[in-house]
């Protein structure tokens, strides 16, 4: 078998290997590429065998990876996007310009944790421009893996990933459960769990860790699931359904409290007992990090201590 030397691929080489992987086809790989689909055989051959394993079944209709295409191609994937990020960092560089930071943050984080770090943030580094995007857990951990961020606030899901990721612990988050002002519930000062599960939920997607505590909170009481006629994690189809309608929305405790403080929303007097953990900071474990991003990691660090103590 012929010595692996990973300075001997070429970017070609992986920007093919990411073609075919979302083609699945040679031919439009090339294509894609902008170059013929000889050459491209050529380049995929040439690379198999500087390697020696066989990266891509071919096949009548097409390609398929092989396990070793499968884990080259994860890693092309986010050596090109950090190419394509230096890039970007060198030309604002030279513009004079700030030096960009992607945050990735789940959605429940994104009204409290988030503001509060990023207020920091700005104060200690007016070099840094911040740009943030909220998803669900594991929309954000395949961005990181793939170099989109270079952070997020997330829920580690796969324990695969445990010896390529490092996982900060931010807090554990009580859920409530909220309507409009002015609701038959809003007014009462008790609610049972019976009562709330009369009304008409908007529910969090089936594959949030949200739904799953949810589900599994009516099942240990003997009930069946809160019947909802909306999935969605959107916070405004949130907020404009609850306005206009008698629906309940379960929602983490801090997310929720500034829409409480301003009368957007109202919490329903009922303790569900169940709360999102294996809330934390996730980074690469073995990222090349450069100043801004060792001066964002740590200014979020420090206010994740300052709310774990507050809510102690």
């Amino acid at each position: 078998m012929p010595q692996f030397i990973p300075s001997h691929i070429k970017t070609r080489q992986l920007q093919l290997l990411v073609e075919l992987n979302h083609s699945g086809s040679v031919l439009q790989a090339a294509s894609n590429l902008g170059m013929t689909q000889s050459a491209a055989s050529r380049l995929l051959s040439s690379l198999e065998k500087e390697i020696g394993v066989v990266l891509f079944e071919r096949h009548a209709r097409g390609v398929v990876q092989t396990p070793f295409g499968e884990a080259l191609t994860r890693r092309a994937i986010s050596a090109l996007a950090e190419i394509a990020r230096a890039a970007t960092d060198i030309e604002e560089l030279l513009r004079g310009g700030k030096v960009p930071l992607s945050i990735g943050c789940m959605l429940s984080q994104s009204s409290s944790f988030l503001p509060a770090a990023l207020r920091e943030l700005a104060i200690r580094t007016p070099n840094i421009v911040v740009n943030t995007q909220v998803d669900r857990s594991e929309v954000l951990i395949n961005g990181l893996m793939a170099s989109k961020y270079d952070f997020v606030i997330a829920r580690v899901r796969d324990a695969s990933l445990n010896s390529e990721l490092v996982f900060e612990h931010v807090v554990n988050e009580p859920i409530g459960v909220y309507v409009r002002p002015g609701h038959p519930l809003s007014r009462r000062h008790k609610v049972s769990l019976e009562e709330i599960a009369t009304f008409d939920w908007i529910l969090p997607p089936r594959e949030t860790d949200l739904r799953v505590r949810l589900n599994g909170l009516c099942t240990q009481n003997g009930m069946p699931a809160f019947g909802g006629s909306l999935e969605t994690m959107s916070v405004p189809v949130i907020l404009s359904m609850l306005s206009h309608t008698d629906m309940v929305v379960a929602l983490p405790i801090d997310f929720a409290r500034p829409f409480c403080e301003n009368k957007t929303i109202a919490a329903v007097q009922i303790e569900l007992g169940i709360s999102s953990d294996n809330i934390g900071i996730v980074s690469k474990r073995h990222a090349s990090m450069s100043p801004q991003l060792k001066q964002g990691l740590e200014v979020f660090r420090e206010m994740s201590r300052k709310l774990r103590l507050r809510v102690q």
